[in-house]
């Protein structure tokens, strides 16, 4: 066994879209995980992982024996209406422990759509004025790098080229206080989905506070974890986070847990869409 498999003490996984089929990554930023793959992916990982919470994976990983499995904390991203629809009936199913960053956007009726799914939508509609010639990530990756000022206008722009509808549907109050009460873990992922090292202080601490009180009144739980958007953070973010009483802190990095991984910059794996690439692609980071 290589000294960085033994060094592995845990590991996160982040999921975003499940739906009836996979999506299309010609036309998708973030595609969809058929929800027969997500079902096989579930069923193999409680085979071979302690599934738990996102705020118990280090404790988990701390009373592990030596022979007993590596504890695996499920997560997914953003406020999406199929997480109560499609998710959390295959998690009930297995009986298998998650957690939900949210950011409670489907709450707010002025709060418009996730930026990348506008731009989806205008890539279809008018692609030559969305894109402007370039690939649909390379668009995406210019957006995000934005300010949050100029992420701004674009969004208005965006917002005109794809008109209404076609975008997907936000989790609901009813469909929070349904993962909650079925024992699912709730997180925060920010109102604004800004990306958190570009913002100023004031930003930032508006970003990590803004609607947090709101889904811990409707959820009945504190929410001291954090996913940050865009999985971006450095160590002034780590710091603010903490200062904001944040006790975890969760990237998308795809590493493995290892004894020195700082709780305020957990990392996290975006699983492959078949069970056997997620398999090899698990063993690479153990």
């Amino acid at each position: 066994m290589s000294a960085r498999r033994r060094r592995a003490i845990g590991l996160a996984l982040v999921y975003h879209r499940v739906e009836a089929t996979h999506g299309d990554p010609d036309r998708e930023l973030l595609p969809a995980l058929a929800v027969r793959s997500f079902s096989r992916q579930i069923k193999w990982l409680q085979r071979r992982f302690t599934l738990v919470r996102a705020s118990e994976l280090h404790d988990a990983a701390a009373e592990r024996g030596a022979r007993d499995p590596l504890p695996l904390a499920l997560t997914f991203d953003d406020d999406l209406r199929s997480h109560s629809e499609i998710v959390l009936p295959q998690l009930v199913r297995r009986g298998a422990p998650a957690t939900f960053f949210l950011g409670g956007t489907g709450l707010d009726e002025g709060c418009d759509a996730p930026w990348w799914e506008l731009l989806e939508v205008a890539a279809r509609k008018a692609p030559s004025e969305a894109l402007k010639g370039r690939p649909l990530a390379e668009a995406a990756a210019r957006i995000e790098a934005m300010t949050a000022k100029e992420r701004a206008k674009e969004v208005e722009r965006l917002a005109g080229l794809a008109g209404s509808g076609g975008t997907r549907k936000r989790l609901s109050a009813d469909d929070i206080r349904r993962l909650s009460e079925a024992g699912m873990e709730i997180g925060f992922h920010t109102r604004g989905h800004h990306r958190l090292p570009g913002l100023d202080a004031a930003e930032l601490t508006a970003e990590l506070t803004a609607g947090r009180l709101g889904l811990e009144r409707l959820t009945g739980q504190s929410l001291t974890s954090i996913a940050y958007p865009h999985g971006a953070a450095d160590s002034r973010v780590a710091s603010a986070a903490r200062e904001a009483g944040y006790k975890r802190g969760f990237t998308t990095v795809g590493a493995a847990i290892d004894p020195a991984t700082d709780p305020m910059m957990i990392p996290r794996i975006d699983p492959a869409t078949k069970r056997r690439d997620l398999r090899e692609q698990l063993l690479t980071v153990l």
